[in-house]
């Protein structure tokens, strides 16, 4: 899991104009105060005179040297994803009820991977029981 880690981060939402479903094409920039990031156009809009913005992937850009010809184990998004699929769980259950929480032991099944802002979130779902 620790390099799905590298890769999540990578793949995650990193700046305004990206969405669940595009990837900016210009360079990503990270403050090293406050972590805030940026792609390389919004930023020339954006007063950063407070910020010490630093490229985020300066060696072989964001995805690396295989996300062109798509070779990558997980470079974009859409591979990135592939790959936590097949390294996760289709199904979950828990031995115990989570106290007070309302999820009880009913199986959770794996419903999608939503790509957010500095994450990427795994979510399942139950359609049983009182925890859905």
């Amino acid at each position: 899991f620790v390099g799905l880690a590298g890769r999540a981060q990578c793949c995650s939402v990193l700046c305004t104009c990206e969405s669940s479903g595009d990837v900016s094409q210009h360079g990503i920039l990270r403050c090293s105060c406050c972590q805030a990031t940026l792609c390389g156009m919004c930023a020339a809009h954006v007063q950063l005179e407070s910020h010490t913005m630093l490229p985020l992937h300066p060696e072989g850009g964001r995805f690396g040297a295989d996300a062109a010809a798509g070779d990558g184990d997980g470079a974009t998004p859409e591979e990135f994803e592939g790959s936590l699929r097949r390294a996760m769980p289709d199904a979950l259950q828990l031995e115990e009820p989570l106290a007070g929480s309302g999820i009880g032991t009913e199986l959770f099944r794996l419903l999608r991977v939503d790509r957010d802002r500095d994450a990427v979130r795994i979510k399942y779902v139950s359609h049983g029981g009182e925890g859905a």
